[in-house]
């Protein structure tokens, strides 16, 4: 898993297939940064995952198939995907919620919509290899190692409730992300643990574990440094939309 920043707090993701070199791009808003980490890395891009619709997300993903294609002479045929509520800008191919999505020969993504940012958004498991892909058994959350979250959860927070109220952001963190490992690693789309952190020291000033939390993290951003990935240990317990 490589990350790829962009513009002033966004991120985007590489994940490469161990076995095979093919890889995937998650939200690749800057699809130049997205093929440049991929070159870097020795990896081939094949698919485009996009959790929803808005621009600093899914912008990319017409962009980034063109360039595909003229890398490599109209060999390759990406797929990107997304939810078809959302109408994600170059998609080609939907997903519902419980989908698994294949890249390479061992890399798995489970699919689970989490509707409230947007009415379409999707986050993305990424299944852990002692799950038995033997095309019976489904997997399930907590065969889950890592997610990429877009702007359902962001670091210490939540994104903005543009479709969806704080009834649907319950139900999304507390229902059907319930059976998430409290190890499973956190990737989301910005870079907002600062801010996030700093408002839910403000709204429960007696928690001395997220303010001793939000200082180290003051002091991280400090030098530039990313703090990704967050877990969903982490989250449940400096996440105020967890509690």
């Amino acid at each position: 898993i490589v990350s790829v920043p962009f513009m002033n707090d966004n991120y985007s993701y590489v994940v490469v297939d161990s076995e095979t070199r093919e890889a995937c791009a998650i939200d690749p808003a800057d699809p130049e940064a997205t093929l440049e980490c991929a070159k870097k890395i020795g990896a081939r891009l094949t698919t485009v995952l996009t959790t929803h619709k808005h621009h600093d997300h899914a912008g990319g993903n017409g962009r980034l198939v063109a360039m595909m294609a003229e890398e490599e002479n109209g060999a390759v045929a990406m797929k990107v995907y997304g939810h078809a509520r959302d109408g994600c800008h170059g998609v080609n191919a939907r997903v519902e919620h419980g989908d698994v999505v294949r890249v390479g020969r061992g890399t798995r993504f489970l699919v689970t919509h989490v509707p409230c940012h947007t009415r379409g958004h999707v986050v993305y498991g990424l299944l852990g290899q002692e799950y038995e892909d033997d095309g019976e058994t489904a997997p399930s959350l907590a065969d889950v190692k890592a997610m990429f979250t877009g702007d359902a959860i962001i670091n210490g927070g939540v994104g903005a409730f543009f479709h969806g109220d704080a009834k649907d952001c319950y139900e999304n963190l507390h229902e059907r992300l319930a059976d998430v490992s409290d190890d499973c690693l956190v990737f989301s789309g910005h870079e907002y643990m600062e801010t996030n952190l700093r408002f839910a020291k403000a709204i429960d000033v007696a928690d001395e574990i997220t303010a001793n939390c939000f200082f180290a993290i003051l002091l991280h951003r400090h030098k530039r440094a990313s703090t990704m990935p967050s877990s969903f240990r982490v989250e449940r317990r400096l996440n105020p939309f967890f509690r």
